[in-house]
C-alpha cells in the first residue's frame, strides 16, 4: 500500500531519465523491510516552476521523494527506507553532475480517514 510520490523540478527532468529514476526508487522501497513489492503505487510528478529561497541567488532545482505509509512501522524502518531512497537520488543527480535540494520524507497515512478500493 505504500505511496511512493516523486517532485522534480524541470531542470532535473530535462537532464536525467526521470522514469530511470523512478524505477530505482521502486526497486529499492520494494527490498525495504514490511514493503510488499506489489502494493507500491509509485508516481512521478515534474514541475514547470518552482521557487527556492532567493530566486536570484539559490538554485532552483530540487527533487522531493514522498513516501506514504499505513501505521505500524518502527522509526528505524522509516529512517531505513529514508535513507536508502536519499542515497539514489543523490547518486543519480551525482552522476549527471547535476546539483539539487534533494530531499525525501516518510510519512504515515491516517487509516480512519484513508480509502481504498482494488477493482480489477
Amino acid at each position: 500500500m505504500p505511496h511512493l510520490d516523486v517532485k522534480m523540478s524541470y531542470g532535473i527532468s530535462s537532464k536525467i531519465r526521470p522514469d530511470d529514476l523512478l524505477r530505482k526508487l521502486h526497486d529499492v522501497l520494494s527490498e525495504q523491510e514490511t514493503i510488499k513489492l506489489e502494493q507500491i503505487k509509485s508516481k512521478m510528478f515534474i514541475s514547470d516552476f518552482e521557487y527556492i529561497g532567493d530566486v536570484v541567488e539559490t538554485p532552483q532545482d530540487y527533487v522531493h521523494v514522498e513516501i506514504k505509509l499505513m501505521p505500524g512501522r518502527s522509526q528505524e524502518i522509516k529512517q531505513t527506507i529514508s535513507k536508502s531512497l536519499h542515497e539514489v537520488v543523490v547518486k543519480e543527480i551525482e552522476s549527471a553532475n547535476l546539483k539539487s535540494y534533494n530531499t525525501v520524507e516518510v510519512s504515515e497515512l491516517d487509516e480512519n480517514s484513508y480509502s481504498s478500493s482494488k477493482d480489477y
